[in-house]
């Protein structure tokens, strides 16, 4: 106990340390739910709904197992041990020792390519270790890690791109009494471990983006917890959070904007119950499960490195409570959630598993609804109560989503799925931006082995790379245009940046099992969306006598010319190559760039040499020209201002 004491004072005292250990990470970013999987199990950065801005919700999940009169590997006796695991403890401690983790995709992550540079999945966590054609779904990340119980765990979470199974991760744990206790090869001790406890707990925070906005950070953490599956009636089993209202300074409930009353945190984040062992002998389901539902102050939950003893978190995640409703906030505490399930007891012989399974899912209304909604409530044309009415309807569509996770797993993961998305290449040119891209015309059903495609589909987003993408090309299908794979975008406009993504789309005949029989599926916009735009430009010019700046003069409080690229500016009228040099008034080279492009336009996002942002003021541009062979074409200089 003594050494328990020490370990927790010294975790207290290097608790910012410990935020910075590295840990073996995977993302799941094929549907509209993403997070970060961690090879501890500990799971992070939960995105819903991807690609559109900023809409992190602060996730820190982690997992115990609580045992009684247990004998460690130094054979040291103690009538309760807990192994924690959470986001804030250290992967090379007593607690949890990770092993591995691995991704493994059903097709392989396309190319993409833009203007010659490969822009694919970008983020090394992201990169999947195993191509598995017979996967039974379209990704999963497994996760193993030993415990100091000896029980050993391997989550494997599935995620889908399909767009009725895009809003949620399933989470299936195996914990198996294996005797090892560190990362050391072998069986540490071999023992009963009696009165087991699995946990899974820690913090949801909705709508980060709307956390962030309030003047106030620390103290805006108003989020409620609720629990939804013990009242008789209740669909499902689900304990979830979801933005309230702060009685401090800039507190609303669901975070409306004050400029437009947007509201940024409409999330209903939660874990759903899909099934619980009954015992290692009995794996039917145990539908009493969970034991308990607890949530407390996240600066009060309990935990060693907060001073807790084995036996407080043992009592506190067995002693059978069930919590409804947290919407009753001190607001001198107020403060972000902690919350907790615990599924047990069990008894494990030596060598014995239990099976759980999980779903992390979000719900939410739609964000034109988010616009709609907090622009009238903004302008008064609805109350605040019809207000939050709308809004609190995202606690229905997450047991939805917890439903159809139940149905997935239900069909051993096996959901019906488009063909997968093709390889892209996008080069911009003069007026325009060239698309081609791969043929997948050819790839059968992968559940039913029948050829069952139907066309490809182009969306494009201008000046952003978020949700706002629209689609401008459709062929096969019932477009009435043969199948290609190429397609020039014409409609564009000279500077601006573009996004894109290519989707393959299936005739629906093989979706015989699913929810909607019949309906046609379509491959994930976010498997082979370009994270870098297209910028259409301009011929070069055969002289260098019509350089000129564009915005001039430069105003930040102006529209910008240039959507979703700040503090751009575009020199047009180049020659095919050459060198522009931009200086003070005072005659001091403040940055050098490089023309080479062939085109007659070159960006400039005013940033100098010295990676300074540019002040107001008037600057000074000096161009040299070359054609394409080099050969000089004489200079010109021009004047622009920036008024910030």
């Amino acid at each position: 106990m003594a050494q328990r004491i020490k370990t927790a004072i010294l975790l207290i005292l290097l608790c910012i340390p410990l935020l910075t250990i590295a840990r073996d990470t995977k993302y799941h970013r094929i549907g509209r739910f993403w997070e970060r999987m961690e090879d501890s199990g500990v799971g992070s950065d939960a995105i819903w709904p991807a690609g559109w801005g900023y809409q992190e919700n602060a996730v820190d999940i982690g997992h115990w197992v609580a045992v009684k009169n247990f004998t460690d590997k130094d054979g040291n006796y103690f009538s309760h041990y807990v192994a924690e695991g959470g986001t804030y403890i250290s992967d090379e401690n007593e607690y949890n020792m990770p092993l591995h983790i691995k991704r493994y995709r059903r097709y392989p992550a396309p190319t993409v390519v833009v203007d010659g540079e490969e822009v694919g999945e970008k983020w090394e966590e992201s990169a999947y270790d195993f191509v598995d054609p017979d996967l039974p779904c379209e990704e999963m990340i497994e996760s193993k890690w030993n415990t100091g119980t000896g029980v050993t765990i391997t989550r494997r979470s599935y995620a889908a791109s399909q767009k009725n199974h895009y809003d949620y991760i399933i989470l299936d744990y195996t914990l198996v009494n294996t005797g090892q206790m560190d990362l050391v090869d072998g069986v540490d001790r071999e023992q009963t471990l009696e009165g087991v406890y699995f946990v899974i707990q820690g913090e949801f925070r909705p709508g980060r983006a709307g956390e962030d906005y309030y003047p106030v950070h620390s103290i805006t953490r108003d989020d409620w917890a609720e629990y939804y599956g013990s009242e008789a009636g209740d669909s499902v089993k689900c304990l979830y959070m979801f933005d309230g209202k702060s009685l401090q300074q800039g507190g609303e409930q669901y975070d409306p904007r004050q400029s437009d009353g947007y509201l940024m945190a409409p999330q209903y984040i939660g874990f759903g119950v899909l099934h619980v062992d009954k015992s290692a002998e009995d794996n039917s389901n145990w539908t009493e499960m969970p034991a308990s539902v607890r949530w407390e102050s996240y600066v009060g939950s309990p935990s060693h490195s907060g001073g807790s003893t084995d036996q407080d978190m043992y009592r506190y995640i067995s002693e059978g409570k069930i919590q409804r409703k947290s919407m009753d906030y001190d607001p001198t505490t107020l403060a972000s959630k902690h919350v907790a399930m615990s599924f047990g007891p069990y008894t494990l012989d030596y060598g014995d598993s239990i099976h759980i399974v999980l779903v992390e899912a979000v719900g939410g209304i739609s964000q034109s609804l988010c616009q709609s909604v907090g622009a009238q409530w903004k302008s008064g044309a609805i109350s605040e109560e019809e207000k939050n009415q709308i809004a609190g309807t995202g606690a229905d569509s997450l047991f939805w989503e917890v439903n159809l996770a139940k149905w997935a797993m239900e069909h051993d993961y096996q959901i019906p799925e488009a063909p997968p998305s093709p390889d892209l290449t996008v080069e911009s040119g003069p007026g325009q931006v060239a698309l081609t891209w791969s043929d997948v015309s050819n790839m059968a059903d992968p559940h039913t082995g029948v050829n069952d495609f139907s066309g490809y589909r182009i969306y494009r987003s201008e000046g952003q790379d978020d949700s706002l993408f629209t689609m401008i090309y459709e062929c096969g299908g019932s477009s009435g245009n043969p199948v290609v794979h190429e397609y020039v975008d014409t409609n564009v406009r000279r500077g601006f940046a573009y996004y894109y993504y290519v989707t393959a789309f299936d005739d629906g005949t093989q979706n015989t099992w699913g929810l909607h029989p019949g309906e046609s599926l379509e491959s994930s916009m976010f498997t082979n969306r370009t994270l870098e735009p297209a910028h259409p430009v301009r011929k070069a010019e055969s002289v260098v006598d019509n350089v000129t700046v564009v915005p001039n003069p430069y105003n930040i409080n102006s529209i910008n010319l240039f959507p979703g690229e700040r503090d751009k500016i575009l020199f047009v009228n180049l020659p095919p190559k050459g060198t522009i040099r931009i200086f003070t008034l005072s005659g001091d080279l403040i940055k050098t760039i490089e023309h080479s492009s062939g085109t007659g336009d070159e960006s400039w996002n005013l940033v100098t040499d010295s990676n300074q942002i540019i002040r107001s003021g008037l600057y000074i541009f000096h161009v040299e020209g070359q054609d394409n062979n080099g050969n000089d074409m004489g200079t010109v200089t021009g004047k622009f201002s920036v008024v910030r």
